[in-house]
Formats: C-alpha cells, sequence, structure tokens
C-alpha cells in the first residue's frame, strides 16, 4: 500500500483502487476485506488485529478480542498463502500453451544458428513490436527464464506454509505469513 498526501492506492490482487481519502482512512469497508487481503493497517491501533479473532467494540471505546483458536488462525494463514500463489500462478499461466510454444520455437531458431524460419511464434513477436527476428527470439528466451525463476521462486515462498503450521502462537503466523505474502507480490512484480 502506497500513502501520498492523503491518497492511496492499493492492489486487492483483483481490482486496483486509487481513491482520495483523508490519511489514516483505508479505502475497504470492513475488517473482513482488510484481512482477506492482507492488510493489517488499522486505523485506530489499540484495536486488535480481526485476523485473530472476533473484535468488539466497547461503549467506552476500548475494544474486546475473544479469540480464535490457534489452529483455525494457522489454517486461514496457510490459505492465504496458497491463495495468493494460485492467484500469481493463475495470471501467468493464463496463456501457458501459448508461452511453452513461443519458447520453443525462439530455443529452435535459436539452436539454428538464427537461420530459416523462424516460425509463426516468433514472427508474430517481433513484427508488431517493430524487432529483428534475433532481438524477438532472445527477449522471448528471457522472458522465458525469468518466468521460470519466478515460478521456482514462487514455489518455495509457498512451502513456506510448512513453517507457519509449526508456529505456537497467532501474532507470529499473521507476521510470518504477511511476510511470505509481500515476497510473493515482490516476485509477481518482477514479472509484469
Amino acid at each position: 500500500m502506497w500513502i501520498k498526501d492523503g491518497k492511496k492506492i492499493f492492489d486487492t490482487g483483483f481490482t486496483h483502487q486509487d481513491v482520495t481519502y483523508p490519511p489514516g482512512w483505508i479505502a475497504l469497508a470492513s475488517d473482513e476485506e482488510r484481512a482477506a487481503v492482507g492488510i493489517s493497517y488499522r486505523p485506530d491501533p489499540a484495536r486488535p488485529d480481526p485476523r485473530l479473532g472476533t473484535v468488539e467494540e466497547k461503549e467506552d471505546g476500548s475494544y474486546t478480542l475473544t479469540p480464535y483458536p490457534l489452529g483455525q488462525v494457522i489454517a486461514q494463514q496457510i490459505e492465504r498463502i496458497d491463495a495468493r500463489a494460485e492467484a500469481i500462478y493463475r495470471r501467468w499461466t493464463r496463456f501457458e500453451a501459448e508461452y511453452r510454444a513461443r519458447a520453443a520455437a525462439a530455443q529452435a531458431f535459436k539452436d539454428a544458428g538464427y537461420k530459416g524460419d523462424p516460425g509463426i511464434y516468433v514472427t508474430s513477436f517481433a513484427t508488431p513490436t517493430g524487432i529483428t527476428l534475433r532481438a524477438a527470439t532472445d527477449l522471448i528466451l528471457s522472458q522465458a527464464l525469468a518466468l521460470q525463476v519466478a515460478q521456482d521462486r514462487l514455489a518455495g515462498l509457498r512451502m513456506r506454509k510448512y513453517e507457519v503450521a509449526r508456529l505456537t502462537a497467532a501474532e507470529e503466523a499473521l507476521a510470518v505469513t504477511d511476510a511470505i505474502c509481500a515476497e510473493m507480490d515482490t516476485v509477481e512484480r518482477e514479472i509484469d
């Protein structure tokens, strides 16, 4: 989340919201929405994190937290890690068959010394972008390698859910999951 002069920009994983609010406000309507997208920011620092349990505000303005069982918090955080990875993979694999065919054609053209017919996958990339067949081939292969490296990194991060499963404190499970999801977001941005 970025904040500048009261303007907040959120990426909920589904839509981008660019809304102006006074400083200290969140552009998502409820604690559940904030928790669903992993925003742990709370306008009132005294308010317990709703991912830890049911939060009730008392008449005097203080809060009570009825904590969820540790197993439930951990299960929710593991699901959050899997869901975040799934959303990223879904974006990356939307045209997976095409990406694989394009990379295979580029590799074959490179293996042939950049001579002969590069095939429709290389040509259809080179022509609209206005680059040479050789440059298109090298770029396709570079992008394919970057995607593979990113997928490998994402897979490793997703497996850290087993680290979360071993934790013995709900707050620590949230903190570790937040860190894992932040790293996943970094990996996703590197490919975009």
